[in-house]
């Protein structure tokens, strides 16, 4: 286990969480995750793209 800093660690655990998501739910339910995760419809977009999950 691999202490990295916290900005990053928190990139990492928001990326593993997005994916899961998707891979649950599907990229066709992004409200649904959207309000899953608790967050804007637009950010989910935004990090999406930024950690490379597009379908």
């Amino acid at each position: 286990f691999e202490i990295k800093p916290l900005k990053k660690a928190k990139e990492l655990a928001e990326k593993e969480t997005i994916k899961l998501a998707l891979e649950k739910y599907g990229h066709k339910n992004l409200k649904e995750i959207a309000k899953i995760l608790e967050v804007d419809l637009s950010s989910l977009y935004r990090k999406i793209k930024q950690y490379n999950l597009e379908e």
